[in-house]
C-alpha cells in the first residue's frame, strides 16, 4: 500500500516475493487492525512497515512466517503483536 490507503488481508498466502506485504502509507484511515490467518513462505522480507497511518495495533493471529530472510521489518515502529503467530 502506498499513498493515503489502508489494506488488510486475511487468509492469504505470500511465497517466493522480494517483499510480501509492504505498508508505506501516510492516509488517515484504518478499518481493521487483523491480519489472521495468513501464510507468508520464502519471500525476501515477509512484512515491511516503512509507514502505517495509524496507531492502532497490527494482530498477526494464525499468521505463518516460514523460511523468509526477514519476517517482520517494522522500520516505523509501530505497534504490532505477534505473540499468536507462528515463527518457523
Amino acid at each position: 500500500t502506498q499513498g493515503g490507503a489502508w489494506v488488510n488481508v486475511t487468509e492469504c498466502t505470500f511465497t517466493d516475493n522480494e517483499v510480501g506485504l509492504f505498508y508505506n502509507s501516510t492516509g488517515q484511515s484504518a478499518t481493521d487492525d487483523r491480519y489472521f490467518d495468513n501464510t507468508f513462505t520464502d519471500n525476501g522480507t515477509a512484512v515491511l512497515l516503512m509507514n502505517v497511518p495509524t496507531d492502532l495495533t497490527l494482530y498477526f493471529d494464525g499468521t505463518t512466517f516460514s523460511g523468509n530472510g526477514t519476517d517482520i521489518d517494522n522500520q516505523c515502529g509501530h505497534p504490532i503483536d505477534t505473540s499468536n503467530a507462528i515463527f518457523e
